[in-house]
């Protein structure tokens, strides 16, 4: 296994440096604070997901991503799906979900965002999408507030390239690879 592997998203390059785990073992992807990887990524799902009428992302990793993008789409708003009830909100709706990255997690949707979301054609955009884990709890999340997704979108597909999720079509700009340890 490679120590490092590079990726190129648009004008910028970045050596993502392999973490080893317990099953499995992957290249870290952080977007977190990179201003010119977001500015980059941004620019290439905005090619990617022309018909939108909003974005939704979940907390924390792909928010600065989102920020970019929906400026570039000239669009008002965007949604997060927070991982903790927050005082603010209310008539949440909730669903657990698990990802192989960070284990067990709850996803909590705003009602105020959810009547923001009901009617549009809403892209889920997100840092990685791996096993589908996060993905999924958004779909049953959306599912069970009668909402629907148009498209998926993510910066990089790790393990699949995946192109499809429960008959929505998923676009990214790269892939990475996912190791199971022997």
């Amino acid at each position: 296994m490679a120590q490092f592997y590079k990726i190129k998203i648009g004008n910028c390059e970045r050596q993502l440096p392999l973490i080893k785990g317990d099953k499995i073992s992957y290249y870290s992807f952080n977007m977190i604070g990179d201003v010119e990887l977001n500015k980059e990524a941004a620019k290439e799902i905005a090619k990617l997901i022309s018909y939108s009428d909003v974005i939704l992302t979940i907390e924390c990793k792909a928010i600065g991503l989102v920020e970019e993008l929906s400026a570039l789409l000239k669009q008002p708003k965007y949604v997060v799906i927070r991982k903790s009830k927050k005082s603010y909100m209310k008539n949440v709706v909730s669903i657990s979900g698990n990802t192989i990255i960070s284990g067990d997690n709850n996803y909590y949707l705003d009602g105020n965002d959810i009547e923001y979301l009901r009617g549009k054609r809403i892209v889920v955009v997100d840092d990685v999408i791996s096993t589908g884990g996060t993905i999924g709890a958004v779909y049953k999340l959306l599912e069970k507030t009668n909402l629907t997704i148009s498209k998926i979108a993510c910066v990089l597909c790790e393990g699949t390239m995946t192109t499809n999720f429960r008959g929505i079509e998923v676009v990214s700009c790269g892939f990475i690879p996912l190791l199971e340890n022997e």
